[in-house]
């Protein structure tokens, strides 16, 4: 079996405004998943993108047109990142629709 480079322990502090939330780094990788911390309250993950680091983000969305998120997520728990989120995409930005700021974000790509 090979083993690819993942970002295994990228932790991150998400926040609910774009502007604040922290820029992720996609490359290559085709695959993801967040884990969400304890404390976490209920949120929509909303996924904006941009084509390089420090770029302007905009709203992720599918083939279909509709808005890239996941919905209703909760602490403790993990949740595979959709496709549709990092599919040709380099750089991301994940915001929160009811936290101010949450803390132990981790993220892994494969």
């Amino acid at each position: 079996m090979a083993y690819r480079s993942c970002y295994a322990d990228a932790e991150f502090t998400l926040t609910d405004t774009l502007g604040t939330t922290p820029e992720i780094p996609v490359g290559e990788f085709e695959a993801g998943a967040i884990h969400l911390p304890a404390g976490a309250g209920t949120n929509n993950l909303v996924f904006h993108s941009a084509p390089n680091e420090g770029g302007s983000y905009v709203a992720a969305h599918d083939a279909s047109g509709s808005a890239v998120s996941i919905d209703s997520t909760t602490a403790s728990k993990a949740y595979s990142i959709p496709t549709a989120a990092i599919d040709g995409r380099n750089w991301i930005k994940i915001v929160l629709s009811s936290d101010a700021s949450l803390a132990g974000v981790k993220i892994t790509f494969n």
